[in-house]
C-alpha cells in the first residue's frame, strides 16, 4: 500500500505522522488521573510504552486465560488455582457516590492503584509464568512462549520509575487533557492532508479503502 501512496505523490513519513500521533492521543488518554514525575518527551514516549505493555499483557493473559476448560478437563485442580491466582488483577477501581448537577446522585470511577503499581504486577506476573514450568508447554502452544514472557517482563522492568506513581490533581489533569487534544489536532490535521491521496489507492486497493470506510471525508 505504501508504494502505491508514493506513487500518488504521498510519502512515508505523511502516513507515520498519522500512527505517531494516534499513539500520543491514546497514551495521553490512557494517562488521564494520572502523575509521573518525567516531563516533555520522555513522559510521552514512556506512555506510549505503557500502553504498548498493557496491551501485550491483556495479550497474553486472555491466552492464560483461555486454559482454565483445558485444566478443568484435566482435572488439574492445583494447577488451575495456581493460574487463577497469577490472573487475578490485583489493580483495582474504586466507585463513589457523588452529586449530579441535576441535583441527582453519579458514580465516580476512581483508580485505586498507580501505573507504576499496574507496572510492577506486570512484571510480576510475568515472572509467575515464567516460574509456572507446569504449564509453559500448553501456554507455548498457544503462542506464549518463554522469548515472550521474558520479553514482556523486560519491557516491563524498563519502565521503572518512568510512570506515573500517584493520583494527578486537578491541574495535572487540564495539562494532560492539553497534550492530547494537540495530539488530536495533529493527527487530524495529517489524516485530512493525505485523505485524498488515501482516497485514490483504495480504488485499487482493498486495506486502503477498509482504513477509509469508517473515515467521513
Amino acid at each position: 500500500m505504501l508504494t502505491q501512496f508514493e506513487a500518488e505523490g504521498g510519502l512515508k513519513p505523511d502516513l507515520e505522522a498519522i500512527v505517531t500521533h494516534g499513539k500520543n492521543a491514546e497514551a495521553l488518554n490512557q494517562s488521564q488521573g494520572s502523575f509521573t514525575r518525567q516531563k516533555g518527551a520522555a513522559a510521552d514516549r514512556s506512555q506510549v510504552a505503557f500502553v504498548a505493555l498493557q496491551k501485550e499483557n491483556a495479550a497474553v493473559m486472555r491466552v492464560a486465560k483461555s486454559l482454565r476448560a483445558e485444566l478443568t478437563n484435566a482435572g488439574d485442580t492445583a494447577n488451575l488455582k495456581k493460574l487463577n491466582a497469577i490472573i487475578a488483577l490485583e489493580a483495582q477501581t474504586a466507585f463513589s457516590v457523588e452529586a449530579d448537577e441535576a441535583g441527582g446522585t453519579k458514580k465516580k470511577k476512581t483508580r485505586v492503584q498507580s501505573q507504576e503499581a499496574i507496572r510492577a504486577e506486570i512484571a510480576r506476573d510475568a515472572k509467575s509464568f515464567l516460574e509456572f514450568t507446569e504449564i509453559s508447554a500448553n501456554l507455548a502452544a498457544r503462542k506464549v512462549d518463554a522469548a515472550r514472557l521474558q520479553k514482556l517482563k523486560a519491557d516491563a522492568e524498563a519502565l521503572t520509575g518512568k510512570v506515573e506513581d500517584k493520583v494527578a490533581g486537578a491541574s495535572d489533569r487540564k495539562i494532560i487533557t492539553a497534550k492530547e487534544q494537540e495530539a488530536v489536532s495533529k493527527q487530524s490535521l495529517h489524516w485530512s492532508s493525505a485523505y485524498p491521496l488515501l482516497a485514490q489507492v483504495a480504488k485499487r486497493d482493498v486495506r486502503a479503502a477498509d482504513a477509509l470506510r469508517p473515515t467521513k471525508k
